[in-house]
C-alpha cells in the first residue's frame, strides 16, 4: 500500500500550487488527527506529533488548495475540533474548553483541535497575547490542564490541550500579525515556515489530470491513522542514527547565534515530522531509519526565520552562498541535486529557501544551472557549458600557465 504522502503528491502531482506546501500540509492533516492519541518517549517529557506550520509566499502561487485539501481531510475524518474563520483568542481558547457533541458519535472528551487559516493575519483578531497563548498550548508534553482566568470571562479550563494548526500568507501580512517578541519568545521557534516563490506546475487544468483525484481514497487512509494510539518507539537504527545527528546537532549549535530559539528545537521538528512519515507508511509506532532521515533532510532545509521573509537580502551574503551552492553541485552525482538535498547540505552555511530563491534567479540568468520540476521536487543541475568551463580551469590551475 503507498504511503499517505505518497497517495496525496500523486494525486494532486498536476495542481499548481508549489508542491513543498501540499506535502506539508499532508503533514499537517496526520498531525491533526494524530496529535492527541499518540506520542514519542524521551523518558523525560512525551512529546506529540502536533506541528504549527506556516505556507509563505507572494499572493496567486496557489495557498488556497492545499489548505482546503487539509482542512476538508481534516472535517470529514471528524476525530477533532476544526477550528477556521475570523476569531479571537477568548473565543478559540472557549470551543477548546467545550464538550463537542457530534450526530452518532460520543462527544470529543479533551481539548484537541486543528486551526486552519488560508490567511492567518485575519484568523485571530489583533490581541497582543493571542500568539503568546499558542505558544503555550503548542507544548502538549507541559499543559495537562491549562486554566484562563480573566475577569468577566469566568474560567476555561482546558483539559489535555493538543493543537495543531495550519496557515498561510504573504511574508508582508504575516509580519502584520507576528511581532518582534512573538520571534524571540518562542512562536517563531515552534513554527515551520515554508516558503515559496514559484508555482510547482503550470496546468490551466482543461485536461482532466491522468490520475483522477479521490478524495474519498485519502480521507479512507487517513482515517485509519486516526484510530491508532500508544507511544512511538525508535528501530534500533533509526535510534542510533538519531543519537549521533543530535550529538553533531549541538556541537554545530555552539559557534551560531538564533536568538529565536528554532536551532534548538530543531530536534524536536524533526521527531515529530518522523512520526507522521511512520504514520503514513505504516501503523505499528516504529520510526525507522528511513523516517529519520527524511525528516531531518526537509526540517533543515525549509524551516526560516520568518523575519527574514521581507527585508532585503545582503548581497555578499548571496555572493558567498551562490559560490557554495555551485561548489555542492559540481561535486554531486550527474552535478544535480534537489532542492531539498541542497538545502539541506547547505543548512548550516546558512542557506534557506529565500536567499535559495534569489540564487537560482542569478543562476539561471547567468546560464550557470537549469531547474526543473519534478514529481518530487525542483532539481538544480549545472549546464554543460559551466561544467566545462570549470574542468577547463581545474586543467590550466593544474598543469600551469603554458609558455608562449
Amino acid at each position: 500500500m503507498s504511503s499517505f504522502f505518497e497517495e496525496v503528491m500523486s494525486m494532486t502531482s498536476e495542481v499548481e500550487s508549489p508542491k513543498s506546501w501540499l506535502w506539508w500540509s499532508a503533514v499537517s492533516a496526520i498531525s491533526a488527527v494524530a496529535g492527541p492519541n499518540t506520542c514519542l518517549d524521551h523518558h523525560y517529557y512525551k512529546l506529540s506529533p502536533n506541528t504549527f506550520i506556516m505556507l509563505l509566499g507572494k499572493s496567486g502561487l496557489g495557498k488556497g488548495f492545499p489548505i482546503w485539501l487539509a482542512k476538508e481531510l481534516v472535517t470529514q475524518v471528524d476525530c477533532t475540533r476544526v477550528i477556521s474563520g475570523r476569531n479571537s483568542i477568548e473565543n478559540v481558547v472557549k470551543d477548546l474548553g467545550t464538550i463537542s457533541s457530534r450526530p452518532g458519535k460520543s462527544p470529543i472528551p479533551d481539548s484537541r483541535g486543528y486551526l486552519i487559516s488560508g490567511e492567518f493575519v485575519n484568523f485571530l483578531v489583533q490581541n497582543p497575547a493571542a500568539l503568546q497563548i499558542l505558544t503555550e498550548l503548542y507544548d502538549v508534553q507541559y499543559n495537562k490542564q491549562w486554566k484562563n482566568s480573566m475577569k468577566n470571562a469566568g474560567v476555561d479550563v482546558l483539559k489535555n490541550p493538543c493543537l495543531t494548526m495550519l496557515g498561510a500568507s504573504s511574508p508582508a501580512h504575516y509580519k502584520d500579525a507576528v511581532s518582534e517578541s512573538d520571534v524571540e519568545g518562542g512562536y517563531a521557534a515552534r513554527t515551520i515556515h515554508i516558503y515559496e516563490d514559484r508555482r510547482g506546475h503550470i496546468n490551466p487544468l482543461v485536461q482532466p489530470p491522468e490520475r483522477a483525484f479521490v478524495i474519498d481514497d485519502l480521507v479512507r487512509h487517513l482515517r485509519e491513522i486516526s484510530r491508532v494510539t500508544g507511544e512511538f518507539h525508535y528501530s534500533s537504527a533509526a535510534g542510533d542514527y538519531f543519537e549521533a545527528w543530535y550529538r553533531q546537532l549541538r556541537r554545530d549549535q555552539e559557534s551560531t547565534i538564533d536568538d529565536t530559539g528554532l536551532d534548538q528545537r530543531l530536534h524536536n521538528h524533526v521527531d515529530k515530522v518522523a512520526m507522521c512519515l511512520s504514520l503514513s507508511r505504516r501503523l505499528d509506532l516504529v520510526i525507522s531509519i528511513e523516517d529519520i532521515e527524511e525528516a531531518i533532510l526537509v526540517c533543515r532545509g525549509l524551516m526560516v526565520d520568518v523575519r527574514k521573509a521581507n527585508i532585503g537580502i545582503n548581497k555578499e551574503e548571496i555572493s558567498k552562498l551562490m559560490g557554495d551552492v555551485i561548489r555542492v553541485l559540481f561535486s554531486a552525482k550527474g552535478h544535480s541535486l534537489p532542492k531539498a538535498k541542497l538545502l539541506s547540505r547547505l543548512w548550516g552555511r546558512g542557506l534557506n529557501t529565500m536567499n535559495l530563491a534569489v540564487i537560482q534567479d542569478t543562476l539561471i540568468e547567468s546560464r550557470i544551472a537549469t531547474c526543473r520540476n519534478t514529481s518530487d521536487d525542483l532539481v538544480f543541475e549545472l549546464t554543460k557549458g559551466y561544467v566545462e568551463e570549470i574542468e577547463r580551469f581545474q586543467k590550466e590551475k593544474k598543469d600551469g600557465p603554458k609558455d608562449n
